[in-house]
């Protein structure tokens, strides 16, 4: 059954700063660009989904690689082979929440227009700019459904938002949506913490992961919301990541996602200087030729406005100290914005 996109939920949330009046979208949606302009000004929405020059220079710099199809697409009969193994197992036929399908606009410019698919978090970051959304449920063939609505409205990509819970859900999705068309590039956006069979169960399917690094020290998980056992797990979860697409690379022409890779992502928190070096230490060991997007753009959304240390945005002198960290590692990949 054809999805209309047009009728599907749209949820966003959206911070004006008093004390700048900068506008702040946690999703620009193509479907809602326009209301978006008269509700808050063209200049605010650009800003929220133009590439700036940085972010343009550093994907500049990276490596090229080889024009090649979707990796599921060259793995048909493994997939088939997988999605059987994940039915008898159980794990193929549930229904999974989420809150919105739509492409979205202002992700890393790397994806363009990508086609999201927005799954349901439920690990309880203080700070989540997803909370309190309506959900839906979603079968495979519902997935399959918006996965092929995403790619007929003229995404660039088809992207999995916090995906880490349902991995065997989504395994089954794609083979139905590549049975009826589905070609487009699959990009894996998680919180960094998903399960080393979860991952191996996607190895040759997905071209691009796009984890977040929450914390390192497990001091930190107070502040944040999270087990402190998070980032061993992590780590074990990025290395394989790595293992299995490399470094994000580029094209000259074409998508720049055909080249596929790990691309990762650190929350910049009020007083967390010292987390973010640690996150640029931990890229340093890895492969100091990994992207990384150093995000400064925090707001202290639901819980986190009544706990003292993330109370704040971050300040100007915060992330030139990070800027200046990276500088000083030689990381001439990351994006401090």
């Amino acid at each position: 059954m054809a999805v209309d996109l047009e009728a599907e939920l749209i949820s966003i949330s959206v911070v004006t700063d008093e004390a700048t009046g900068r506008v702040s979208f946690s999703d620009v949606p193509q479907r809602i660009l326009p209301a978006l302009v008269d509700t808050y000004g063209k200049q605010a929405v650009a800003n929220a989904i133009g590439a700036s020059p940085g972010e343009l220079e550093m994907i500049n710099t990276l490596d090229l690689g080889g024009v090649r199809p979707a990796r599921y697409l060259s793995a048909r009969p493994d997939l088939a082979t997988r999605v059987a193994q994940i039915e008898a197992e159980g794990l193929a036929h549930a229904t999974v929440p989420y809150f919105m399908a739509a492409i979205n606009l202002s992700d890393e410019a790397v994806l363009g227009k990508t086609g999201a698919i927005y799954f349901v978090c439920r690990k309880g970051c203080h700070f989540c700019q997803y909370r309190h959304f309506d959900e839906g449920q979603l079968t495979p063939e519902g997935i399959a459904e918006r996965m092929l609505a995403l790619q007929q409205a003229g995404a660039d990509n088809i992207q999995w938002v916090s995906p880490s819970a349902y991995t065997g859900v989504l395994v089954k999705a794609l083979a139905l949506a590549a049975a009826d068309g589905l070609t487009l590039p699959v990009v894996h956006k998680s919180e960094g913490e998903d399960s080393l069979e979860d991952l191996r169960r996607l190895d040759g399917l997905v071209d691009m992961y796009l984890p977040d690094i929450k914390f390192i020290r497990p001091e930190a998980a107070e502040r944040i919301g999270l087990s402190p056992e998070y980032p061993e797990r992590m780590k074990a979860c990025i290395r394989e990541m790595y293992r299995q697409v490399g470094p994000l690379k580029r094209q000259k022409k074409s998508s720049l996602l055909q080249g596929g890779g790990l691309m990762v992502r650190h929350l910049l928190m009020p007083n967390g200087v010292e987390e973010a070096e640690r996150v640029l230490d931990f890229i340093l060991e890895l492969d100091p030729a990994l992207p990384v997007h150093i995000m400064t753009g925090y707001e202290p959304l639901h819980a986190a406005k009544d706990r003292p240390g993330i109370d704040r945005p971050v300040t100007d002198d915060e992330i030139a100290q990070v800027a200046e960290a990276a500088h000083e590692r030689e990381l001439t990949r990351v994006l401090v914005r």
